[in-house]
């Protein structure tokens, strides 16, 4: 074989990997997006691939194209913890509850304290954790909230989710030696908590 065949076919192959490599990466890899603030952003919630919200630092977003372009949609308040039960519900937590129920036009102070994250697995059951062992709960769209209790005193949860009103797991840590992480889960909705290892 000639030099110049070689030298054709190597380009060949090297133009052929590159391509297909670029498209695995395309399909398969994280690349970033651009959410048109500085603020720091703490959570992020899509209903479907094209219906998303952000929240962080003084700044509510919600993207209508997969995250490809964001809006503000609010400014006068914070969230580390966003949950979108259905397309016009929504709620964001820290420290308080803000619901809204026009998809994130408007929304209300449900006049909580002490909280870091919110989860609603649909529009009516809802669960909030936070500082000094809390989790609080609602059956009626965080119009009224009743205290739960786990056995463990002097934790702070940072997180919550819920797969059904039944099934839910918290996690956060110890605000008191010996400093460890701790998880919950529940299968009653609630009523009893116990320690997962």
């Amino acid at each position: 074989m000639s030099r110049k065949y070689l030298h054709i076919m190597f380009g060949l192959l090297v133009a052929a990997l590159l391509t297909c490599g670029s498209s695995l990466m395309a399909q398969t890899g994280w690349y970033p997006l651009q959410s048109g603030t500085v603020n720091s952003l703490k959570s992020v919630y899509f209903l479907d691939a094209n219906t998303g919200y952000m929240s962080g630092n003084g700044i509510m977003l919600k993207t209508f194209n997969g995250g490809t372009n964001w809006f503000v949609i609010s400014t006068a308040f914070s969230g580390s913890s966003i949950v979108f039960p259905d397309l016009s519900t929504g709620y964001v937590c820290e420290g308080t509850i803000f619901k809204t129920t026009d998809g994130g036009i408007s929304w209300q102070d449900l006049q909580q304290t002490s909280l870091n994250a919110v989860h609603f697995p649909d529009k009516n059951f809802g669960y909030a954790v936070g500082i000094n062992s809390k989790i609080i709960k609602t059956s009626n769209g965080g119009s009224n909230w009743e205290t739960q209790f786990v056995s463990m005193l002097s934790s702070k949860f940072n997180s919550v989710y819920f797969r059904n009103q039944y099934t839910g797991y918290i996690a956060g840590g110890r605000m008191a030696e010996p400093y460890s992480g701790i998880l919950y889960k529940t299968i009653n909705g609630g009523i009893s908590w116990y320690e997962v290892s």
